[in-house]
């Protein structure tokens, strides 16, 4: 993190959670308490919602939809990665069209606050819990990435 990183106990705010994303260097599009950006191709949400209690990082698949009749087959494969994982929520999410699509969350706790070294772990971990499940379904069911949008930066 910064130079200005502390090992003192704080609460984890919206602020907080924001500047070790920018520390880290992402871009995207920062919307109130969420930043969305693509990593290695995959949508990545971050989410600050429910701070100071938890923090979440989320990947929702919004570029490949599966059609109904693929609902067991993919209720199987989620399934299998959440009971190989206790870090990370996979579910099936029906959309108005009636397509399917893959997502997964990756929650961290923090009510009694982290230091500024302990949130970026929290973020990083999160992050890597995700990005595996983004591969995981790619390497299933042959995904190929797509060319994620330019993503419009925060006042423009």
């Amino acid at each position: 993190m910064s130079s200005a990183q502390t090992n003192e106990v704080r609460e984890v705010t919206t602020d907080r959670f924001m500047a070790v994303l920018k520390d880290l260097e992402f871009t995207g599009n920062q919307q109130g308490t969420q930043f969305y950006t693509f990593i290695n191709e995959y949508p990545v949400r971050f989410d600050a919602t429910n701070l100071p209690l938890t923090g979440m990082v989320n990947m929702y698949l919004f570029q490949h939809h599966f059609p109904a009749a693929q609902y067991q087959e993919l209720v199987k494969f989620v399934n299998e990665f959440n009971f190989n994982t206790f870090f990370t929520h996979a579910y099936v999410v029906k959309e108005d069209s009636g397509e399917l699509v893959l997502s997964a969350d990756a929650p961290f706790l923090c009510p009694k606050g982290m230091s500024d070294m302990q949130l970026r772990l929290a973020i990083e971990v999160a992050l890597q819990a995700v990005l595996e499940f983004g591969k995981q379904v790619f390497e299933h069911f042959s995904l190929q990435p797509v060319t994620p949008p330019e993503a419009p930066q925060e006042g423009k």
